[in-house]
């Protein structure tokens, strides 16, 4: 029923934009209108089709995010993903087909009283302008999912798409604006006192006031420690551990959160795997697209990976697939990685590259991606290493 609704208000909110556009063709010419209406209503269900699609892989729907995507990136990503099948085809020529025959047909049977003609788009227009569909659907059922389950996929595209272009003045800058406040007790009216350590070179550096709470976790050790870093693609709170809405799928996982330090609502910088390693590494601004999409003019930055190297350390990259995706290697090679490992650095006998469904594959799944680390790292090297290992296995088609 929800979803219903959502459809419902999305029908009336795109009513008076199709009016508009109708009238102003049908003073040209009627047939015009008539075959431009017919058209742009298949476009609108070619989208809300393709969005629906992309929502049963993903099980989020796709919003201004699309933005940070190359074309390259977007033809891969769909690629790999196996969506585009015989069914899918099939499914979407069959729905066209329904909708040209009833947008055909219907009117001709079917004609409505004059004055309900022009009351529809007034309505349109009052829901559009009282901004009706905010306040009736901000309800907030049992899950993420379900919240988004029931979204009208392509009114959600559109609105954050807006958003993203034209964003609201408040929003321009939510971090000097919004949240500064958040970090103290003082009222609004007031500023957050720091001790700053380095003005003149270090602008922002200032003591922390807050308590160590981590330290006793550590046990100190006069010879550095191999340290490996291992980013699960997709691993969200979605299918891992206690109240995971969609079930739990990693109980090995899970019996080790009860032994470790673990942060069951950890908050991720972005919607996709490329805001990790920035993120993770080097707690990286995101930026307007994405860190990695800065590509060469990422800024000069401090991470782990420069950081431990200046110390001693080797330092690591072990991905299944094309470092180049979403500039990973750009980054990599900007910290001054010592090993870059990805699907041009597997040997050719013994490995298996995963399924390409339709002419694309991710590269190498996890179990050749341990395989290929625990091969080619030394334990009992001198020197102390920082491994960073990318999973890809838990990624659409899910091989």
């Amino acid at each position: 029923l929800w979803s219903w609704l959502n459809d419902l208000l999305f029908w009336f909110k795109a009513l008076f934009i199709l009016y508009i556009v109708f009238i102003i063709l049908f003073l040209v010419s009627r047939k015009v209108s008539q075959i431009s209406y017919i058209v742009l209503i298949m476009i609108m269900v070619l989208v809300q089709f393709g969005l629906t699609l992309y929502f049963t892989t993903a099980l989020v729907p796709l919003g201004a995010d699309v933005s940070g995507y190359s074309s390259t990136e977007i033809k891969q990503t769909v690629g790999a993903s196996g969506v585009i099948s015989f069914s899918s085809i099939f499914s979407l020529l069959l729905i066209l087909g329904i909708t040209a025959g009833a947008l055909w047909t219907l009117p001709r049977r079917f004609h409505v009283n004059n004055y309900v003609a022009l009351l529809l788009p007034v309505i349109s227009l009052f829901i559009i302008l009282a901004d009706v569909a905010s306040t009736i659907l901000s309800t907030n059922l049992k899950s993420e999912f379900t919240n988004n389950l029931i979204l009208n996929k392509t009114d959600y595209f559109l609105e954050s798409s807006y958003k993203h272009v034209f964003p609201k003045p408040s929003e321009v800058d939510i971090y000097a604006d919004n949240y500064i406040i958040d970090y103290s007790n003082s009222p609004s009216n007031k500023t957050v006192s720091f001790k700053y350590t380095d003005p003149q070179n270090y602008p922002f550096l200032h003591t922390d006031t807050e308590t160590d709470v981590l330290s006793p976790f550590f046990k100190g050790n006069s010879t550095p420690p191999n340290i490996v870093i291992i980013v699960v693609e997709g691993l969200g709170r979605a299918f891992t551990n206690d109240g995971a809405y969609l079930g739990n799928f990693t109980p090995f996982i899970d019996s080790l959160s009860g032994k470790s330090l673990y942060w069951k609502n950890f908050l991720s910088e972005g919607g996709r795997t490329f805001a990790a390693l920035p993120s993770i590494l080097g707690s990286l601004p995101f930026a307007k697209n994405g860190f990695l999409e800065l590509g060469n003019d990422m800024p000069a930055h401090l991470s782990l990976l420069s950081l431990l190297k200046y110390n001693g350390y080797h330092t690591s990259f072990y991905y299944g697939g094309d470092s180049h995706f979403d500039n990973m290697d750009i980054f990599l090679r900007k910290n001054h990685i010592d090993e870059l490992n990805d699907e041009k650095s597997f040997p050719a006998e013994g490995y298996t590259r995963m399924p390409a469904p339709n002419g694309f594959s991710w590269g190498y799944g996890d179990k050749n991606l341990f395989k290929h680390f625990l091969v080619t790292r030394k334990a009992n090297a001198a020197t102390p290493q920082l491994s960073v290992i990318l999973t890809v296995s838990t990624h659409s088609p899910f091989a």
